[in-house]
């Protein structure tokens, strides 16, 4: 994890900084298949640490679980990319001057919102990051293409989270946006921009009716 994540700076080689946000990704993906076998074992039985309370005065500390997987994630984790303080570079290389780059760092944050819990509970903390001002700037500047059809998969998954949909619904940029990804994105990129429409319209009951100034904060220019 500290490895790849040392190469995603912009000291690092073009070539570098895609293969280890890929790196990312698959280190991402395994914190998802271990968590995944983690819920499906038996757990200890509860009480046992009744004697300690006696003894010390006190309970145990318990861990606080990860908002992204919903278990204990060490803080020098090698899989998750919250705890390992990975997102927020791979954040920052969304913002890369090289499109392959690029969708590597939108395919390794694609992995933290698989989960519709998880992504529920760890909403605070990503929008702490800035994740997902940064993706929806991102997808509003990008032309038709395979970047645009890799960010737009993850702006889908994200915005079925309600809070989200309420903070970006009045955002008339995006609904441009999604109206001309319909019109000119790839099969799969229109499919994405539609459900995202549909959504919009459903959770929140705006759809983008108003021109309220986008809640984005970042003002670099993408590049696609």
């Amino acid at each position: 994890m500290t490895i790849f994540r040392e190469q995603l700076n912009s000291r690092s080689h073009d070539r570098a900084k895609e293969r280890a946000a890929l790196g990312l990704k698959y280190l991402s993906e395994t914190a998802r298949a271990l968590t995944a076998t983690a819920d499906s074992e038996p757990q200890p039985p509860r009480g046992f640490c009744a004697p300690l309370v006696l003894i010390c005065g006190k309970p145990p500390k318990v861990p606080v679980s990860c908002p992204l997987h919903g278990v204990v994630c060490e803080d020098d984790s090698s899989f998750c990319l919250l705890k390992g303080n990975a997102i927020k570079p791979l954040i920052d290389l969304m913002n890369d001057e090289y499109t392959d780059v690029q969708i590597a760092a939108v395919e390794a944050l694609s992995t933290i919102v698989s989960d519709a819990q998880n992504l529920k509970n760890a909403t605070h903390e990503l929008e702490q990051l800035g994740f997902f001002d940064a993706a929806i700037y991102l997808f509003k500047e990008v032309t038709p293409g395979e970047l645009q059809e890799k960010v737009i998969s993850m702006v889908e998954r994200f915005l079925q989270v309600e809070s989200l949909v309420q903070l970006y619904s009045t955002d008339q940029a995006l609904v441009n946006a999604l109206v001309e990804a319909l019109k000119r994105g790839t099969p799969r990129t229109k499919r994405h921009a539609q459900n995202v429409l549909t959504n919009l319209r459903q959770l929140s009951g705006v759809g983008g009716r108003n021109s309220n100034p986008t809640p984005g904060r970042r003002t670099n220019r993408l590049s696609d």
